[in-house]
């Protein structure tokens, strides 16, 4: 709802969602790594916290049809791996839009799942240099290798006198 003072008199108007246009994107493996890594900064912008890394990843990858399942980002390395759209990649050769998914351990129980960025920065519920998966129960990278769909979707509004 959006308050308007007008002469000294508050108007209030509703905005009523006039129609949901849904749009279906093909991108090729390379503009989608590139899009994945522009939406996980911006969740990660928005989210800002400390804890969420798996929903706050999961939340970023949606759009793009990937679906992470569980509670846990190190549950992720089982599910990306068995996704056919994805192929193992190396620490040494990080690209923007790699996922980064390190293992559980002692010190950290629920991993760590994070999108690469790029000059060693990674996004996740937040951004940040990229961690080091040294003290987690090993790191594996995915990097897509086929193309995805990308749903956009658009509301249109009109505003209504209340």
């Amino acid at each position: 709802m959006h308050l308007h003072v007008h002469h000294g008199a508050a108007v209030s108007h509703k905005a009523t969602p006039v129609k949901l246009t849904v749009t279906e994107h093909q991108l090729s493996a390379m503009e989608a790594a590139a899009w994945i890594a522009f939406r996980a900064r911006f969740v990660a912008t928005k989210t800002n916290t400390i804890g969420w890394c798996f929903k706050s990843v999961k939340w970023a990858l949606k759009p793009f049809g990937i679906k992470l399942d569980g509670g846990e980002a190190w549950m992720a390395q089982e599910q990306l791996s068995s996704d056919d759209r994805f192929m193992k990649a190396s620490l040494d050769d990080l690209k923007a839009g790699d996922i980064l998914v390190h293992g559980k351990s002692v010190e950290h129980p629920f991993g760590h799942i994070a999108v690469y960025l790029g000059n060693s920065e990674e996004a996740s519920d937040h951004v940040q240099a990229l961690v080091s998966g040294e003290s987690y129960g090993g790191t594996m990278i995915f990097r897509l290798k086929s193309n995805v769909s990308f749903l956009s979707y658009r509301n249109a509004f009109r505003g209504r006198s209340a």
